[in-house]
């Protein structure tokens, strides 16, 4: 009996240990982010060191959830279902953000960011990020501090490119990458040319249902998927799966870094920023080349996705505030969460403290990849630099935004309320059959043709209808 009890004694010891214990009538807020490798990074431990410096700073305690990346949307709905949402977490999707703050679950910011934010609205003034998560004169989020531009880029292993005399110089479209995968395949039949595909050259608006093409400059709402770019993107992929070039994944792809894992995988098509490449190499193990392959364009949706909010219901809107204030004004919360803890997640390769090395990127593997996200941190500029990366790479992001050019459809909310029935029906179908030609279907022509078909019958015309409706009051309002 007395080892039973020792047991439990034991075990409760343990439980108690494992994560931050706090005073009843210590005042604690609940923080909600992504999480992409648990298996690589002590959560405990990041919980303990973050709740203890934000006592130590602020005086309140933050008990942390971590939600996994690739399901992080249905996590979304199970806060949503349970009417219960933490006191602050991040947003990884605009139609999520949208949906959020249409049914009353945000709270507005600005008296919290004149009293307890100013920090964070100073820093946010720098990059005009404030405006844009703005509804009814109110602001209800703040944008990570990270590249907002939006490139078409196709991103290549180097030692793949030499090995075989690739001609990388003369591509210019995707189209152009057929003859260079067909001279690869020649050469070695083993070889993947594609790994990942994710191509838009319009502006979402913010769910596909009715879009800007021309990467936003345009002002017309169009029906995406009867398009003869759409179309011809469909036959174009179909027509590279059928030759072999493209990753075979039963048309699921889990996670658009993975390929980096697979040395014989060539490339990807993805959206480009200044950083892709070298955060890839470091998890691929080797260098990485991307070319853009369209101009950088700052979307419609561009600040409404990754960005961190306050629950409407939360009991601790002050504190609330004040974390999110430290959190892109101070060093050591952004790198905690991106890095993890000095010493146990990582070490300083420089005397400076500005370059570290990941620990884990040590038994990284195809079973075990490292992917690091450090733009979902609040203000990816105050992470550290990790090693093999330029000095100057959050300048160059910087830089890089500076020059894009800007979307017709830039600032443009859409409020679906009054085609919400054909929405949910029309984005099901989209769901359905979009993946399906992005991933190559082999028989893109009849599967095209259903897909505009149900479409159609759910109901799109009145949807973009609608939509260019509201696009030409905001146009007006927006000129006078």
């Amino acid at each position: 009996m007395k080892r039973i009890s020792l047991f439990f004694g034991m075990l409760l010891c343990l439980l108690l240990c494992s994560a931050p214990v706090h005073a009843a009538e210590e005042p604690t807020i609940t923080v909600a982010i992504a999480s992409f490798d648990s298996d690589s990074y002590d959560y405990s431990k990041i919980e303990q060191e973050l709740d203890k410096y934000v006592y130590e700073k602020l005086g309140f305690h933050v008990n942390m959830e971590y939600l996994e990346y690739i399901s992080y949307g249905q996590e979304m709905n199970t806060y949503l279902l349970q009417g219960q949402f933490p006191d602050v977490y991040l947003i990884i999707d605009d139609s999520d953000y949208n949906m959020l703050l249409q049914n009353g679950y945000l709270f507005p910011l600005d008296d919290l960011l004149d009293k307890y934010g100013k920090d964070l609205s100073a820093v946010c003034s720098e990059q005009e990020l404030l405006s844009h998560t703005e509804a009814d004169g109110f602001c209800y989020g703040i944008p990570c501090i990270h590249g907002r531009g939006w490139t078409i880029g196709f991103e290549y292993r180097v030692s793949i490119a030499e090995k075989y005399g690739l001609d990388m110089e003369n591509i210019h479209t995707v189209e152009d990458l057929g003859e260079v995968f067909a001279v690869l395949k020649e050469k070695n039949p083993d070889i993947v040319p594609l790994g990942w595909t994710t191509y838009c050259a319009w502006d979402m608006l913010p769910d596909t249902l009715g879009v800007l093409m021309n990467m936003g400059h345009s002002d017309k709402i169009e029906n995406l998927y009867e398009t003869e770019e759409y179309e011809n993107l469909c036959l174009l992929f179909s027509e590279w799966r059928e030759k072999g070039y493209m990753l075979n994944t039963d048309y699921v792809q889990t996670d658009f870094s993975s390929y980096v894992q697979l040395e014989d995988t060539f490339g990807k098509l993805a959206d480009y920023n200044p950083a892709m490449q070298w955060t890839d190499a470091i998890e691929g193990g080797e260098e990485f080349n991307c070319i853009p392959l369209s101009q950088n364009t700052i979307m419609s949706n561009a600040y409404n996705r990754n960005c961190w909010v306050i629950s409407s219901e939360t009991e601790y809107p002050r504190y609330a505030m004040e974390f999110l204030n430290l959190l892109y004004t101070d060093k050591t919360l952004p790198n905690l969460l991106a890095y993890g803890t000095h010493g146990n997640d990582y070490e300083f390769t420089d005397s400076n403290c500005d370059e570290i090395r990941l620990f884990a990127l040590d038994n990284a593997s195809l079973e075990k990849p490292i992917k690091i996200r450090n733009y979902l941190v609040g203000n990816q500029y105050l992470c550290y630099r990790l090693e093999g990366f330029p000095e100057d790479i959050w300048d160059q992001a910087v830089m890089y935004d500076q020059n894009a050019l800007i979307s017709n459809g830039y600032g443009f909310e859409f409020d679906d309320t009054p085609v919400s029935r054909q929405v949910q029906t029309c984005q099901k179908i989209v769901d359905l059959y979009d993946p399906l030609l992005m991933y190559g279907t082999p028989d893109a022509k009849e599967v095209l043709a259903s897909f505009r078909e149900e479409l159609k019958e759910a109901g799109i015309g009145h949807i973009i209808a609608e939509k260019q409706k509201q696009f030409n009051e905001w146009k007006a309002k927006e000129k006078s």
